[in-house]
């Protein structure tokens, strides 16, 4: 793979070139590299045809603007749920996991710190990273509720816990849209 990477960045989309590491003639059109990968009984050749366009991963520094990004829209979504649900309920600050701006705020950034590195790495080491990464996220957020209702913590109403949950499925709605779509401009 990587002399046909080699070969695509060496080919003129007009000319026909030879690559001494492949020893095959091969073409170029618009995106396409065509080469020919064996030789009939006829004289014929067999093409092999590959996308000539080389994708690379984000840097460390493209993911941490993604991350970044992504920590500050969550954060402000999840503090805005936060304030809306305490003016509407008022009561349910009395809950210790909605009694604080600044724990909120730390604990949507943490898990997103956590989601960006594990995104970067799977980006980077596994197929199909983006599939992965919501398969993931998918099992996380579903364990995350969790400890809202089982918990013991006092003031823990239905109310108060299905907020607090509510929370974090706003906040995995924005950190994983934010990473997957920063992700993908990347790529393009």
């Amino acid at each position: 793979m990587k002399n046909l990477r080699r070969l695509g960045r060496l080919l003129n989309p007009t000319k026909v070139v030879e690559h001494p590491s492949l020893l095959h003639y091969a073409s170029c059109i618009g995106e396409v590299i065509c080469f020919c990968d064996n030789y009939n009984a006829n004289g014929g050749c067999e093409m092999t045809m590959i996308n000539s366009q080389i994708t690379t991963q984000p840097d460390r520094n493209q993911w941490i603007r993604i991350g970044l990004v992504a920590a500050v829209t969550s954060i402000l979504a999840v503090l805005m749920t936060q304030w809306l649900a305490i003016a509407i309920w008022p009561d349910i600050v009395l809950f210790k996991p909605l009694d604080s701006y600044p724990r909120t705020a730390i604990f949507t950034a943490i898990p997103t710190a956590v989601a960006t590195a594990l995104f970067a790495w799977l980006a980077a080491y596994k197929p199909q990273p983006v599939q992965t990464f919501l398969k993931i996220s998918v099992v996380v957020l579903l364990l995350s509720f969790i400890p809202d209702y089982l918990l013991p913590v006092p003031h823990k109403t239905v109310l108060a816990s299905s907020v607090a949950a509510f929370m974090h499925l706003v906040a995995a709605a924005v950190i994983v849209t934010v990473l997957v779509v920063g992700y993908r401009q990347r790529m393009e």
